[in-house]
């Protein structure tokens, strides 16, 4: 009898969807931030393995394939929320996933910027891309000035990078 093959995982993205109140704020399109940033999961999920966790003060999770599987059918993820933001706790869950597993895996932050990271733990999981809209950099940037300071790439993904969101246009990296 053959060995059963062990599934390949593929590459990991974590996206961490800030769900807290301010997000509902409207942008220069109209709608808000949530919907403005919450668009970019279906090209997220679609292509790599991971999770998306919606967060405010607490946070919940669903896998990629789960959330892949939803957007396939037609419907999506609500992205509703209240309150401040706390992205602790599911950095924690990362680390200690990541620690357990041993993988490499990019987290994929957006947000409106009036958010703190915890240094150490962006530190620790070597990989984040931040979202923010571009006239919330300068704000995300003072609130956060120990995060993005002499971070170390992984082998398969980059150090820490701010991409400013102009949404009426295309991204532009900050």
């Amino acid at each position: 009898k053959e060995p059963a093959k062990k599934k390949e995982r593929g590459e990991l993205i974590f996206t961490l969807l800030d769900t807290s109140g301010s997000m509902m704020s409207q942008t220069s399109t109209g709608r808000s931030y949530m919907d403005e940033m919450g668009k970019y999961i279906p090209q997220i999920v679609s292509g790599y393995d991971g999770a998306v966790y919606k967060i405010d003060t607490q946070f919940s999770q669903v896998s990629n394939k789960a959330a892949r599987k939803a957007f396939k059918e037609g419907n999506s993820m609500a992205y509703r929320g209240g309150g401040g933001t706390n992205f602790d706790a599911a950095y924690e869950d990362i680390i200690l996933r990541k620690r357990k597993e041993k993988f490499e895996c990019l987290v994929l932050v957006l947000t409106d910027g009036y958010v703190t990271i915890d240094p150490a733990m962006v530190q620790e999981i070597g990989s984040s891309i931040f979202v923010i809209p571009k006239g919330d950099v300068n704000a995300f940037m003072r609130l956060n000035q120990g995060v993005v300071m002499d971070m170390v790439e992984s082998k398969k993904y980059p150090a820490v990078t701010i991409v400013a969101v102009d949404f009426g246009n295309d991204l532009e990296e900050a």
